[in-house]
């Protein structure tokens, strides 16, 4: 088990200085699309679960290497993120031209709202009410889109569409208004919502 865990660990290491590498590489092309009167882009990113803690892990290493995106904007899309989102959303407005960080999680999903009152992983704010789900549907299935379904099930397979159909009664238990998910959004000023 050790082997695998450094093996990730390592693996995550990898894909965090492509982010770093791609960033800069955007933010060099936004210098010279400012200069020359061409389009300039935003880094869009979005992120479940560890993934959220791999933007907090890219933010660390690009202080450590006194790296910054000043020609960049950045949008953020978490969902039952590892990692507060307003402490990422912070962190990286002190790097980026501009940042919206905006994100989502359900009662119970310990990866969200974190373990020992948020001492360990998770610990964001605005938990969307349970309504009675297990925690790791309240992980997973409660994070999907509605109208994305379509694209990940098969419906003329038997098995993938009682999937899909028990998704569909998860999100609208979640979602009771319109089975859409509703995104917690930080303010300009980074003070909560």
């Amino acid at each position: 088990m050790l082997f695998g865990y450094s093996r990730y660990i390592s693996e995550q290491g990898k894909l965090i200085i492509d982010y770093i590498q791609i960033a800069k590489k955007l933010d060099e092309y936004n210098a010279y699309a400012a200069a020359n009167g061409k389009p300039q882009y935003k880094l869009q990113d979005t992120a479940h679960s560890l993934g959220v803690s791999e933007n907090k892990n890219m933010l660390n290493w690009s202080n450590y290497l006194n790296q910054d995106y000043k020609n960049t904007e950045l949008d953020y899309l978490h969902a039952a993120g590892s990692y507060p989102s307003e402490e990422i959303d912070r962190q990286a407005k002190s790097i980026f031209a501009g940042v919206t960080t905006r994100y989502i999680g359900v009662d119970g999903d310990r990866v969200y709202s974190g373990i020992l009152g948020g001492y360990l992983i998770g610990n964001n704010k605005n938990a969307m009410p349970n309504n009675g789900i297990s925690g790791l549907e309240a992980h997973s299935e409660a994070n999907q889109n509605i109208n994305n379904l379509k694209y990940i099930y098969d419906e003329n397979n038997s098995e993938q569409s009682k999937v899909m159909e028990r998704t569909k009664k998860l999100l609208k238990l979640t979602y009771p208004k319109d089975s859409i998910r509703e995104f917690n959004t930080i303010k300009k000023d980074g003070d909560g919502l």
